[in-house]
């Protein structure tokens, strides 16, 4: 009971409508009409080439930064790649100088280049140069492998208590992750009641820190490199630059979460299909931050539930983004714990030495404007310090003991 009252109070104080959510950021969803229209989106041989279309044309608007939910640790599927290389060899082995057969050739070399959409996207990601991938990172289960090389660019320190442990973890394929400008995760963890109110900003693998797609994509965001994050203990922060993200001892950061606004969510997402065919102007993308994940439930239970309503992943990493670079982040500062306490100690106090000496209409006056005081106190903390102090233990023994001397009172 009173972790629910406690709960409530704070998905109330921290759904927030101003600041403004970051204007840079946008959002590309692969929705329902996005499957529809292209519907190898979802699998399928011509997943790649959409992708790297629409990598090449975020690229030529000027988009300062690209970042990939989707996974693509599964290779494209062959489409008849091994025939190709088979007949490269072939022709190769004969070493026929006919111009047939250096036609053929061309025309072998063509088409193995059409459907080879792995070798297609790493070609976009790779001249983009922006282009953040994810890595799948699981907490419990599961058989832990090695981390590949070229994740090995992106990775902190070895964060040792403060982060939680992964136990297992897909990566994007090699020809993928290689090019990518870095590979962070996007772990979604809900609390115990089903919402989601933290994010792990750094990960532990492989005796290494992984950090959180978020924290890579604001460092390239804001022109920093790799060297300009770090994760650290007392106190618990990731710092990025000049901005210090308080986190909790196993490296959560609490973002606040933008109100949707007049009905609409605080970061409209655009169509992936709309985006590809060109029906989005590709300058409205200029010097933007662009997210690209799926929101359609077609593809899985995605959604998660938070102070702004249900959303996706990318929406999530949309509201983490913008919490990290405006600092909006709730923290339980360390004098949090006893504050509570405190509280709850002289609410006994007031019930055991004062309250028995009034009337109960008196009593219960003062109760009621103490238990208010409390509440303000504890939303006011929340809604503009950024601090979690729990009240609700202190307005729950004040409320317990007004109830028991009211009582005795009436007897």
């Amino acid at each position: 009971m009173l972790q629910w009252l406690d709960l409530r109070v704070y998905d109330a104080a921290t759904l927030i409508t101003a600041p403004s959510p970051l204007p840079e950021i946008a959002v590309i969803g692969i929705d329902d009409a996005s499957l529809a229209a292209l519907g190898s989106l979802a699998s399928g041989p011509g997943s790649r080439e959409l992708y790297a279309r629409l990598i090449d044309q975020l690229a030529s608007a000027g988009a300062r930064t690209i970042a990939l939910t989707p996974s693509f640790a599964e290779p494209q599927p062959d489409q008849g790649l091994a025939h190709l290389r088979k007949m490269r060899e072939t022709l190769a082995r004969a070493a026929d100088p006919s111009p047939l057969a250096a036609e053929l050739a061309r025309m072998v070399d063509e088409a193995h280049s059409a459907v080879d959409g792995d070798a297609r996207l790493a070609a976009s990601i790779q001249r983009a140069g922006n282009v953040f991938l994810t890595s799948r990172y699981a907490l419990a289960g599961g058989a832990g492998t090695p981390l590949p090389a070229y994740a090995h660019r992106s990775v902190l320190p070895d964060p040792s208590g403060m982060a939680v442990t992964a136990t297992s973890a897909r990566h994007p394929a090699e020809a993928l992750g290689s090019v990518a400008a870095g590979v962070g995760h996007h772990t979604v963890i809900e609390d115990e009641d089903g919402n989601l109110r933290r994010v792990p900003l750094v990960l532990r693998y492989d005796n290494v820190g992984i950090p959180a797609l978020a924290v890579l994509v604001a460092r390239h965001s804001l022109h920093l490199g790799q060297d300009q994050v770090s994760a650290q203990a007392a106190p618990n922060q990731v710092r990025i630059g000049g901005l210090n993200l308080a986190t909790d001892g196993s490296g959560f950061m609490r973002p606040r979460f933008h109100a949707a606004q007049d009905g609409m969510s605080a970061f409209p997402v655009l169509s992936f299909a709309s985006v590809v065919s060109g029906k989005v102007p590709a300058h409205s993308f200029r010097d933007k931050v662009v997210l690209v994940g799926e929101t359609s439930d077609a593809l899985g239970p995605l959604r998660v539930t938070t102070s702004a309503g249900a959303m996706y992943p990318v929406e999530v990493l949309a509201h983490s983004l913008s919490a990290i670079r405006q600092g909006l982040v709730v923290q339980r500062p360390a004098w949090a714990t006893g504050a509570s306490w405190g509280i709850v100690l002289c609410a006994l106090v007031f019930v055991a030495l004062v309250l028995p000496r009034l009337s109960r209409w008196v009593g219960g006056v003062v109760s009621l404007t103490l238990w208010l005081v409390l509440a303000v106190t504890g939303w006011t903390l929340l809604r503009h310090a950024g601090w979690w102090v729990p009240v609700a233990p202190g307005a729950m023994a004040l409320l317990a003991g007004y109830v028991v001397v009211a009582t005795l009172q009436a007897l």
